[in-house]
């Protein structure tokens, strides 16, 4: 895992997770702890401006915490088009709360799997991306690595992107609107080299979360994301 870089994001204000982020920090040398903004916390410039700016632009607010993520990534994302090596330099981007479930395949296997790729996923939407049958393959014994469908990825808790990547990101997320992680609402299917790993080897730990929670809808979360996978599973098998 030595030659793996990225960020871990993590806040003073989340004393419980602290041990886990350092654990995570022992194994990856490379890996920089990032302290998270969290509005409620300190002050943030515009955050008013940026709630109202979400609300005429999505029909929502954002809540604090999601701006904080949002603000986050973008730090990093900076950080990355500032300082990587070459335009295929990747940087894994962790959460406080995540969970690498596959630690061994990730340390041999993450060059391998994103140079192909601007943008790939570790894992997302707490196990539900999938991937287009025609673009997919096997690895590593039960893994299937490919293109996902970009309605399925979702969660910043293990992805990893290259300059050309963190710049796009940058450019889209510059007006404030939607959560960052909904990248379905920044990006078009084909404008990244898109790249998944099912099932993944980044999880998210269980947990409350601190972000905030989202609006509610009309049916329950558990029927509404089984609806969303068939349909999905659909779409990616025809493609």
């Amino acid at each position: 895992m030595e030659s793996i870089k990225g960020f871990i994001i993590h806040s003073v204000h989340e004393p419980a997770r602290a041990a886990h982020v350092e654990s995570i920090l022992n194994q990856f040398s490379h890996i920089k702890r990032i302290e998270a903004i969290y509005p409620s916390q300190q002050k943030v410039p515009f955050l008013a401006k940026m709630i109202e700016c979400s609300i005429n632009r999505t029909g929502k607010a954002l809540t604090h915490g999601e701006i904080g993520v949002l603000l986050t990534n973008r730090w990093i994302w900076h950080q990355i088009v500032q300082n990587a090596t070459d335009e295929q330099e990747h940087f894994l981007i962790l959460e406080s709360d995540s969970l690498i479930k596959e630690p061994s395949l990730l340390a041999k296997d993450f060059k391998t799997l994103t140079n192909a790729y601007d943008l790939f996923y570790f894992g997302g939407w707490l196990g539900h991306i999938q991937l287009f049958r025609s673009a997919r393959k096997k690895w590593a014994d039960h893994f299937l690595v490919g293109e996902p469908y970009i309605k399925t990825l979702c969660s910043g808790y293990g992805y990893a992107l290259n300059k050309r990547a963190a710049a796009l990101m940058l450019a889209r997320t510059k007006k404030v609107g939607y959560a960052f992680d909904e990248v379905r609402r920044y990006l078009q299917q084909d404008e990244l080299k898109l790249g998944a790993v099912v099932p993944e080897w980044i999880t998210q730990k269980p947990g409350e979360s601190m972000i905030g929670k989202r609006p509610s809808i009309w049916v329950s979360d558990a029927i509404w994301r089984t609806l969303l996978d068939l349909r999905n599973w659909i779409i990616c098998y025809f493609k």
